[in-house]
């Protein structure tokens, strides 16, 4: 059914119900019910036509047969018939929907055979791939969807539904290595004339999401939900990206969690909606919604980490369970992934406009995850959130016990030394030494470069802060899909420079351009050590200087819904204050 969609929509006129929409409402559909049943079904959904079939495998070929209602005009049905091998379903697909398009324009023509190929993939073996894929993400299994469709993306690497979708089991933590949320996006735009108006506008708005064009992605949302309003799938990326981006850019919670109610009314099986329509709700005050949502969600999807530990991060917001019961149970989960720090990171989310509250509940979390019966890596992970929600809280000893902790654990160096470098420049405890020790990469990233040029402007080290730059400059040259972030810390060090020598205009004009080139990140690691950050906090400060309390709070949101948690958004001592009161 998801390939004949696929095929048939836009042909002769068509316009396809979402299948999922249709699945949703044809549950108690069966091969002993009738006809009249089915129309009732399609008259339900504002079909004017539908089609009935079904498919019989005999040895390795498959049979399929279709038949066009028209319910308009209530002619009797026509059919037609195809058949292939079971190893390759496209040509049957393919040969079914041309003939139901031309069935349906009574002169015979108008309608352009479009292949599968053209839009789905060349390979058989990579179409079966991609479909058990999205089988799997059905189930909240994300990192068994990704290998299947990474697999399918290794035998057509032009795959432009299978990239997208990897690029929406990513988003749950499923690991997607060496691709990254950009890159796939931008492989996938290469094949966009091929796709479908529907696929090529869902791509088109997953793409600006990532890129950092904040605006174009919340006009193109608003468009998309306009143009499908019956399709679960279209209601979840309109919510993402107005969640993602469109909160830090003057979009209401309750608007953000309209399109993931929808997607459920329409679909209540789909689980991706379901972990933001959850933390919207605590945002909204409805607890016991939440509550109730979070249930659901983690039912759909037992293995799920993300949907899991919603649940567990209400159950500690709406029911006061004790944070450290949570994690051990948490940690017993069979969830895959960190379920433990993924339920730390939905606390910080959900009590947004309550960080310290979030901030108390993450630490016993992150330091029950820190513990020495857990693996190296949860642990590190453990340790460097720790590190962050100290620092976000000015508790500089934890803090710093907390990146002693992560050295001990021989964790990447670099890391260590962003996180010792951060908290010298905090509390300005060492800063000239934690500098001068600091062992820059031979080829740096962003976040090292950028923390880099921070400290080059508190020490007034204008050689060093032009390195930072020139070396920003030189990852965007080196790896173009890094150019939305680049561009953002090189405004951003700008910008703080200018400050220092308290050129404001200059300062807030550089700092805005920061602000309005910033990629939603799929990295769910703690980045309390990003340099941009620094360059938000101090345009907040600034617009909370002219008057504009609830602009300056808005951009803050950024880190919560983007690329953080509450603590990355409050990175100095007495920041805290500017949401606490």
């Amino acid at each position: 059914m998801d390939l004949l969609s696929l095929a048939l929509d836009e042909q002769a006129g068509l316009r396809v119900v979402a299948s999922r929409t249709l699945l949703a409402r044809a549950r108690t559909f069966t091969d002993a019910s009738s006809v009249a049943d089915a129309a009732a079904i399609a008259r339900s959904l504002g079909a004017g036509a539908m089609i009935l079939g079904n498919a019989v495998l005999v040895g390795n070929q498959v049979r399929a047969r279709a038949e066009l209602h028209d319910l308009v005009r209530n002619r009797p049905p026509v059919s037609v018939e195809a058949r292939g091998l079971t190893a390759d379903p496209a040509p049957v697909v393919d040969s079914l929907a041309f003939s139901l398009a031309r069935l349906r324009l009574t002169s015979g023509s108008g309608t352009v055979r479009r292949s599968l190929t053209e839009f789905a993939s060349t390979s058989p073996a990579a179409l079966r791939l991609y479909l058990a894929g999205e089988r799997l993400a059905r189930h909240g299994l994300w990192q068994e969807s990704a290998d299947s469709l990474m697999a399918a993306v290794g035998l057509d690497s032009s795959f432009a539904l299978a990239l997208y979708r990897l690029r929406v089991v990513a988003s749950y933590g499923a690991t997607i290595a060496p691709w990254t949320a950009t890159t796939l996006m931008e492989r996938a735009l290469r094949s966009l004339g091929r796709l479908p108006r529907r696929q090529g506008d869902l791509l088109q708005t997953a793409y600006a999401q990532v890129e950092g064009d904040a605006r174009a992605a919340i006009a193109r949302a608003e468009a998309l939900g306009s143009r499908y309003p019956d399709d679960p799938e279209v209601a979840y990326e309109q919510g993402e990206a107005f969640y993602h981006v469109g909160l830090a850019f003057g979009v209401t919670p309750e608007r953000a969690l309209e399109p993931f109610d929808r997607a459920i009314r329409l679909d209540s099986t789909l689980i991706d909606p379901y972990n933001h329509a959850v933390e919207l709700r605590v945002v909204t005050g409805d607890t016991a919604g939440a509550l109730a949502l979070a249930r659901r969600g983690a039912a759909l999807g037992p293995r799920s980490t993300v949907h899991q530990a919603a649940l567990f991060a209400v159950r500690a917001i709406a029911l006061h369970e004790p944070a450290a019961t949570l994690a051990a149970e948490a940690d017993r989960s069979t969830a895959a992934g960190d379920v433990v720090e993924r339920t730390a990171y939905e606390v910080g989310r959900m009590l947004t406009a309550d960080p310290a509250r979030a901030l108390r509940i993450e630490k016993v979390i992150y330091a029950a995850g820190a513990a020495p019966t857990r693996s190296p890596v949860r642990r590190a992970l453990s340790f460097t959130y720790l590190a962050c929600v100290n620092l976000a809280a000015g508790d500089m000893g934890d803090a710093r016990a907390a990146i002693a902790g992560l050295a001990e654990l021989r964790a990447t160096p670099a890391a260590v030394d962003r996180l010792r470098l951060l908290a010298s420049l905090i509390d300005g405890e060492g800063l000239d030494a934690s500098l001068d020790s600091f062992r820059r990469p031979a080829q740096p990233g962003l976040q090292t470069l950028g923390l880099l040029g921070v400290a080059a402007i508190r020490l007034g080290r204008a050689p060093l802060l032009d390195s930072a730059v020139a070396g920003a400059e030189d990852v965007a040259r080196r790896e173009p899909v890094a150019g939305s972030e680049a561009r953002a810390v090189i405004a951003t060090l700008r910008g703080l420079d200018a400050l220092s020598r308290a050129d404001t205009a200059t300062a807030q004009r550089l700092l805005v351009d920061a602000y309005g080139v910033l990629p939603y990140d799929l990295s769910s690691e703690a980045r309390c050590e990003d340099a941009v950050q620094w360059g938000v906090l101090a345009l907040a400060d600034l617009e909370r200087a002219r008057g504009l309390s609830a602009q300056a709070l808005s951009r803050l949101d950024y880190f919560t819904f983007a690329t953080g948690t509450v603590p990355t958004r409050a990175l100095a001592p007495g920041r805290l204050s500017m949401m606490i009161g």
